[in-house]
């Protein structure tokens, strides 16, 4: 482990049990320096937003929203919620499906001065049940077709599609009152393999520090196309939106049936020009099986693509894997393995 992730590993586990951590100004990456902030993450990314303004922030199928355009909607919704109550250290939760609305949706709960609690449209009712019940998010947004589906909750309702009237009516400017780094950002909750699932809180400082740490090894930068796949709620979902974002790289955002296909996912790869494809080992395993069962020529097709990062965590990766990549795709992707956990900002090692 780099010395900048130990450091980045104590922040964290200091931050996951409530000590304010004292954040280092600059730590040595490499031949690099990396400079820490003591600035929230809305910050980082308006700071990208006046860099690069027109550059495509996010896109989700023939849907494409730029920095600006990103950023103005995140602050209209910001805005909408601070009217209803939501202020620094309150909690609102947030149940879409895979859409530009995600984007829009955390970033707008950042900005308000809120922390997020994603809920997985897609988890049993039981589990968003107990989630609502335990966390008690003041405000939950969420969509008309799956506000019928929520669990009976004492939460207010914001539905993104029935609201973007009322939520349009308020300014684009960037909010004043920002969050500080000791503020909360999100709530995410443990899978519960070991008892009952646990809420771990994240603050603002280790979330933009978590950031710039990952960048350091990563150098993801506006010519990145970085591709999201995660579920909402899965810890490595908020890394692959809020990574890109902060460095002025494009997320595109795979639709529910390509996250599980991967020659769609792959179609998806090509046509957009993806150069950093960050799954589960066993995913990328997956991969290897079904491309390597091609034909040649079609193969050959799908794998000319301008793929150079090929992230993975969460599970042990197998070695034949990224041996698969190099000596039988002859592909020159660098294939990166990280580990971390929930109860951590992310990633404290790879």
């Amino acid at each position: 482990m780099s010395p900048l992730l130990i450091e980045q590993a104590n922040l964290e586990s200091e931050t996951s049990i409530g000590v304010a951590p004292s954040l280092p100004q600059a730590q040595v990456c490499g031949a690099r320096m990396v400079q820490f902030t003591e600035r929230a993450f809305p910050l980082l990314f308006e700071a990208q937003v006046a860099r690069t303004p027109n550059q495509p922030a996010v896109i989700y199928e023939a849907e494409e929203l730029s920095f600006a355009e990103l950023n103005a909607r995140a602050n209209q919704l910001a805005r909408h919620l601070r009217s209803l109550g939501a202020r620094r250290e309150s909690l609102v939760g947030i149940c879409v499906e895979r859409s530009l609305e995600m984007a829009v949706g955390i970033l707008g709960i950042l900005k308000s001065g809120a922390a997020y609690l994603p809920l997985d449209p897609d988890y049993p009712k039981e589990r968003l049940a107990f989630m609502l019940e335990d966390a008690r998010p003041s405000i939950v947004l969420t969509k008309s077709d799956l506000a019928k589906q929520l669990p009976e909750t004492r939460s207010r309702i914001v539905q993104l599609d029935k609201d973007q009237r009322v939520i349009a009516q308020h300014s684009t400017d960037n909010p004043a009152d920002v969050p500080q780094p000791g503020d909360l950002a999100y709530v995410i909750y443990t899978s519960g393999s070991t008892g009952k699932p646990k809420g771990v809180m994240i603050e603002h400082g280790s979330l933009a520090n978590y950031l710039l740490a990952l960048n350091c090894e990563l150098e993801i930068g506006p010519d990145d196309v970085y591709l999201h796949t995660a579920a909402l709620a899965f810890s490595s979902s908020r890394r692959q939106l809020l990574l890109p974002l902060s460095q002025g790289a494009t997320v595109v955002i795979a639709t529910s049936d390509q996250r599980k296909d991967p020659l769609a996912l792959f179609e998806l790869i090509k046509q957009q020009d993806i150069t950093v494809m960050d799954a589960v080992p066993s995913f990328h395993g997956n991969c290897v099986k079904i491309l390597a069962s091609l034909e040649t020529e079609t193969r050959r097709r799908l794998l000319d693509n301008k793929l150079r990062l090929l992230l993975s965590a969460s599970e042990p990766l197998r070695s034949d894997i990224p041996r698969a990549w190099q000596k039988k795709f002859a592909h020159p992707a660098q294939h990166v393995h990280m580990f971390g956990q929930t109860e951590t900002a992310g990633i404290v090692s790879l």
